[in-house]
């Protein structure tokens, strides 16, 4: 009897994580249209920050990750009120997130990217869009003063931070102003370190150090008892040492 009560009690609560998980979705879908609530439910970003994929799960600063992203639905967790969602946004089918200044750099298997101010939040346009060819097998994106940065299997690509292809076409700036070719293929995730002008590329247990300016690369050993999910979760940690 003590096991079905407890069968029944962890089945209740299933139930009610499915269903709360659901109605984050459902608000993230309407929010903005003036009919529903206008502030979505107190527990959607802790629901959010658990099923964030690792590379939409990102440190606004250096430290702990506090931008969340899943399925429609971007959460700024510094500010539990900071959502972006809503069909004005164009989040679908996210891939990777990122801050860079006051901007938020989100990749969209769907949208392309998606350029967002981080202090503008709602069921908001963005700012800039870009969508060509070289998107469609990105893996990661990071973006410094000048540049955005895509990251293939086997290369990276850069194009011009203002990219916009919302823009007329001779002021949409959608040329890849660069590519650097990778010594191998299989590349996981990557991050810029602007100020030594330096770029790190993750693959399965090593990190690949570039040198932007001579693109000279050096080997960064990570620990073999650092597992995949968790090396991609706290990247920003490990160049950060």
């Amino acid at each position: 009897m003590r096991k079905l009560n407890l069968l029944v009690t962890f089945f209740f609560i299933c139930c009610q994580t499915i269903a709360g998980t659901q109605d984050c979705f459902e608000h993230a879908r309407n929010h903005g249209d003036g009919l529903g609530k206008r502030v979505a439910p107190l527990d959607c970003p802790d629901r959010i920050a658990d099923l964030a994929k690792p590379k939409l799960k990102r440190s606004a600063q250096k430290g702990s990750p506090s931008l969340f992203a899943h399925k429609n639905m971007l959460y700024h967790a510094q500010a539990k009120t900071n959502l972006w969602a809503g069909s004005n946004t164009l989040l679908e089918d996210l891939v990777s997130i990122r801050k860079s200044k006051n901007e938020l750099f989100v990749l969209s298997k769907k949208s392309g990217i998606l350029v967002f101010l981080d202090f503008l939040n709602g069921n908001v346009a963005p700012i800039r869009q870009v969508q060509i060819p070289e998107i469609d097998f990105a893996k990661d994106i990071d973006a410094d003063e000048e540049s955005i940065y895509l990251l293939q299997n086997d290369h990276i690509i850069v194009l011009n931070r203002e990219a916009n292809s919302k823009r007329r076409v001779d002021l949409q700036k959608l040329e890849v102003i660069k590519r650097i070719n990778l010594p191998e293929a299989g590349a996981k995730a990557f991050a810029i370190d602007s100020t030594n002008s330096l770029l790190y590329v993750l693959f399965k247990n090593r990190v690949l150090k570039i040198n932007l300016v001579t693109t000279q690369h050096s080997i960064v050993p990570v620990s073999q008892d650092i597992s995949k999910k968790v090396a991609l979760e706290f990247y920003d940690h490990l160049i950060i040492k």
